[in-house]
């Protein structure tokens, strides 16, 4: 897989991550928000029956009843249950007869108020203090709008979370192309440079970042690779002159010595002559191996400090060895 791809799927990753993230804390603060709004209309609900049941101004049930599915604000499936000090039911206002159990009376009376779920029915309790009589009120119903709502949000939240990774799967890997596409014409530059034309440069930008920094570093290492080569032609180039001069003098004497009719003193005279060149021709190839080692691997040839005099010593001695005369 491409870098590109790499980067483009990296980058969808993170953000599509958080972007779920984001919709799911969104959903559930939604839902929250939901269930506590239909909570607090539910203890309304209640408390608007405790007035009108068992309140000082109170009406029938019957008539309680007929307004409470005629207003416009009653809620889906209502139902209102209503008890008395002794756990007797007084009111219940629906078909549905909620089964309340003595535990659940008793845990109301003791929070004051009580919001639990039967199934898809949320219920809540209330204790409703008339005359310091306290009645035991509960609330429920199921809350259709809201529910839909919070599914057409998390549909809405869903799509947009497919559609959004999308687009930045595309946008990723198009940004991630435009920010690699200098090190593909730094590929392209690279290729076309070869040993003939280590001249050629690589194009850096004014900008300070890696890119131009790895053109940089490489501009830097053809000047490093250049310089070498300048030096090993250069090497050869004075080799092959060194070399030239005790080969050419080697060649004459033995062309001499065949053409010659010599003695044959002359003759071992000519040969120790030749012999002494190709032993300065050994010498000479031996250092000149030596060199190259030396500049090709530094950590091949012993360093050391050295005495000048000592050194001027050396080349005298083997100067005078050369040239007695």
């Amino acid at each position: 897989m491409s870098l590109r791809n790499q980067l483009a799927l990296l980058f969808t990753a993170i953000v599509s991550v958080l972007l779920g993230l984001s919709c799911l804390v969104l959903y559930w603060v939604a839902e929250k928000y939901r269930g506590r709004e239909f909570e607090n209309r539910l203890k309304a609900e209640a408390t608007s029956a405790g007035h009108f049941l068992v309140g000082p101004k109170r009406i029938g049930p019957a008539l309680y009843k007929l307004m409470d599915q005629n207003q416009l604000t009653v809620l889906p499936r209502e139902e209102l249950v209503i008890y008395d000090p002794a756990d007797k039911l007084v009111y219940e206002s629906g078909n549905d007869y909620l089964a309340i159990s003595a535990q659940t009376l008793a845990l109301v009376r003791q929070l004051n108020v009580y919001h639990f779920e039967q199934d898809e029915r949320e219920i809540v309790g209330v204790v409703f203090r008339e005359d310091k009589v306290p009645y035991v009120i509960f609330a429920s119903g199921v809350d259709v709008y809201g529910l839909r709502m919070t599914r057409n949000l998390a549909q809405i939240l869903f799509s947009g979370w497919i559609l959004m990774t999308g687009i930045m799967l595309v946008a990723g890997r198009f940004y991630a192309g435009r920010m690699l596409r200098p090190i593909s014409d730094i590929n392209q530059r690279i290729d076309r440079i070869t040993a003939s034309n280590l001249s050629q440069r690589l194009p850096v930008g004014e900008k300070n970042d890696e890119i131009t920094q790895l053109g940089q570093r490489f501009n830097r290492m053809l000047n490093r690779l250049e310089d070498a080569f300048r030096l090993q032609r250069t090497f050869v180039s004075n080799a092959s002159h060194e070399l030239r001069t005790p080969l050419t003098a080697i060649t004459g004497q033995l062309e001499v010595s065949l053409l010659a009719d010599d003695d044959p003193e002359e003759l071992r005279a000519t040969l120790r002559s030749v012999l002494d060149d190709v032993r300065g021709l050994n010498r000479m190839v031996n250092g000149l191996l030596a060199l190259a080692s030396a500049n090709m691997d530094a950590s091949s040839v012993p360093m050391g400090m050295v005495h000048l005099n000592t050194l001027l010593d050396q080349v005298i001695t083997e100067m005078k060895r050369l040239y007695p005369q």
